[in-house]
């Protein structure tokens, strides 16, 4: 273990001493040339406070403090590859583990115009552009980084994110399933007007839990989600800037029936979304009839609740309603603070409750290497 801690001041020495050295934004990275040879220096950092003011049967309330590393070093050639190396470190307020989980990380990634392909340590779950019922952010502050495949393409009328990520590996001696999670998730541009816009999404799931030589019995699950959204963009120099309305059909269903109350379910998803400039407002509705996920996605937008393999029937119905506030304001360039509450308000059985949090993002890149290649 002491290794560690002097491998990561040796990191964060190099960023350091990387500052006498060319600063660049976090844009200007992403934006290589084809024709140069670059090399970067990052730290990305994460602090949170995050409460959740829980007490019906589908989730606990629970509070989750503390920041996240991840210093690496990016090497970009002219023929589009990037290679990222470093470490990812969490350490939670008041735990006696000294940076728990750490992990290493690495990225090959390839970008050839507007379409890049990922192996190893991916972007992160909040890329796919999932909903809510689909997808539990605050996996990401509890959770290592996905780890996996990731082909993805965006362009101005196209949005397509292909995955596969490992969540367990397969170990039969301690009889250990693997479990994976591969998504598909996509928007396509259907109509443009003066102001308006009209798209088509598209996200499909499939969670797979079991393996060979193991006494637990396998199964997946399907998840999907398909709808429309309407953006109207109202002006740059206006309070009200953007403003969205969104309807959505969510369903799974489970394959080789394991022990659960519903086998299958579906929902209908809603939203009115308003955007300021630094201010964003969203209302959501949520109906659905025996919907799970596995506590993949919100355990609020569940009808069961319970751990992440033992679920316990509630209602078979939920009917909710959510009001989404999220403020974000950028320091600097580098530094980002958000805050967000998201207060709902259960319409059976006549319960409002909330969570809220505050977030801290610090981005740095340092150039150490920027030159043309000569062919």
């Amino acid at each position: 273990m002491r290794a560690y801690p002097r491998l990561f001041l040796c990191i964060i020495t190099l960023s350091l001493v990387a500052t006498g050295w060319s600063s660049v934004d976090n844009e200007e990275v992403q934006a290589l040339s084809p024709t140069r040879e670059s090399l970067f220096v990052d730290c990305n950092t994460l602090s949170f406070l995050k409460n959740n003011e829980y007490f019906g049967p589908y989730l606990a309330g629970h509070t989750l403090a503390g920041y996240q590393l991840h210093p690496h070093l990016k090497y970009a050639t002219s023929s589009g590859v990037i290679t990222k190396l470093g470490l990812w470190l969490q350490q939670d307020w008041a735990s006696p583990k000294f940076f728990s989980p750490l992990s290493p990380a690495f990225t090959l990634q390839y970008q050839s115009g507007a379409t890049a392909l990922l192996l190893g340590t991916l972007d992160g779950m909040d890329q796919h552009r999932l909903l809510r019922p689909l997808c539990d952010t605050e996996r990401i502050l509890t959770q290592a980084p996905e780890t996996g495949l990731r082909i993805h393409h965006t362009s101005k009328t196209t949005f397509v994110d292909l995955w596969l990520h490992w969540l367990t590996l397969l170990d039969t001696r301690n009889n250990i399933p693997e479990e994976l999670l591969a998504g598909f998730s996509c928007e396509q541009l259907l109509a443009k007007g003066d102001g308006f816009t009209i798209q088509l999404p598209l996200q499909v799931l499939l969670y797979h839990r079991g393996g060979q030589g193991i006494v637990i019995k396998d199964y997946s699950l399907w998840m999907g989600a398909v709808g429309g959204r309407m953006n109207f963009h109202i002006g740059e120099r206006s309070f009200l800037r953007d403003c969205s309305l969104a309807m959505y059909y969510v369903a799974n269903q489970y394959v080789k029936k394991p022990k659960r109350p519903m086998q299958k379910g579906h929902g209908l998803y809603g939203e009115v979304t308003c955007d300021a400039a630094w201010l964003t407002l969203q209302i959501s509705y949520w109906y659905a009839y025996g919907f799970t996920s596995e506590n993949l996605g919100h355990p609020l937008y569940q009808t069961h609740a319970g751990t992440e393999y033992l679920t316990t029937p509630q209602d078979l119905y939920r009917h909710l309603i959510f009001l989404h506030i999220t403020g974000t304001y950028h320091l600097t360039d580098a530094l980002t603070f958000v805050v967000h509450v998201d207060p709902y308000y259960d319409l059976r059985h006549r319960l409002l409750e909330h969570e809220a949090g505050l977030y801290l993002r610090y981005n740095l890149a340092f150039k150490l290497l920027d030159r043309e290649n000569k062919l």
